[in-house]
């Protein structure tokens, strides 16, 4: 019959079974830290060699945030920023940065509130976004709109 034996020298090494042993007190795992506990993997963590995920080049699709937000008016903001100014005969970003300080970038105009006293003849609106219903009343007015 055969039987198996440990090769000859071979012996398991039992950590942590008293200094004697040559693998007791720490273990073989050093003083301190977060790798000389129990159940910690540092997940991507590969010994200071530049690792994997950091390596290959980025793939996909990337949404870019950053461009996407917009500072909406509607029309009692447009009816106020027309009363400050007059003489105003473009409406765009550079006009209404001029006014308000939290101004993103770019503009999207809403159809809540109303336009009442104020003259709208003569003024060309220069917007990104504009709803459906900002259009139509302002078709309705004769106002230009132009969508940048």
């Amino acid at each position: 019959m055969f039987s198996m034996k440990r090769a000859f020298g071979k012996t398991r090494i039992r950590k942590a079974r008293g200094i004697a042993s040559g693998k007791g007190k720490t273990a073989g795992r050093g003083y301190g830290g977060q790798k000389s506990r129990s159940g910690v993997a540092i997940k991507g963590f590969e010994g200071g060699q530049q690792p994997l995920f950091r390596a290959l080049p980025k793939r996909g699709f990337n949404r870019d945030r950053t461009n996407n937000k917009y500072t909406t008016l509607d029309f009692n903001d447009i009816a106020k920023l027309l009363r400050k100014d007059k003489n105003c005969s473009v409406f765009d970003v550079h006009f209404v940065s001029s006014h308000i300080q939290s101004v993103s970038g770019k503009i999207k105009l809403l159809a809540s509130g109303d336009l009442k006293g104020v003259d709208l003849s003569g003024v060309k609106f220069k917007v990104h976004k504009a709803s459906k219903s900002v259009v139509l009343v302002f078709e309705k007015l004769g106002v230009l709109l132009e969508l940048v």
